[in-house]
């Protein structure tokens, strides 16, 4: 049974400055930013139990970009609660919490 999501604010931020900043040097990339994103957010629906990195905060990484998928899992109510899409090299300080 696949798991619904529920997206925090910051999520629709993150996305939108990305694919923003993608637009910039290429359009063509910006577009495959946000087809990898959608095709992570339906492997997350279907099996969203990957890595736990602090806590209860699950990862799941964007293929060919690097980022990543921050997000929750409530096995009772199949809802994940995705926090934040962050840049891999970014400060852990900016990671949910």
């Amino acid at each position: 049974m696949a798991y619904n999501i529920r997206f925090e604010p910051q999520v629709y931020i993150d996305v939108e400055n990305t694919y923003l900043y993608y637009t910039l040097h290429s359009a063509v990339v910006a577009k495959k930013f946000y087809e990898k994103y959608l095709s992570a957010l339906e492997t997350i629906r279907s099996n969203p139990f990957y890595q736990v990195r602090y806590k209860s905060f699950r990862s799941y990484k964007i293929a060919g970009f690097p980022y990543s998928i921050y997000y929750e899992v409530d096995e009772t109510a199949k809802l994940v609660t995705c926090y934040a899409v962050v840049h891999l090299s970014q400060d852990s300080d900016k990671y949910p919490k």
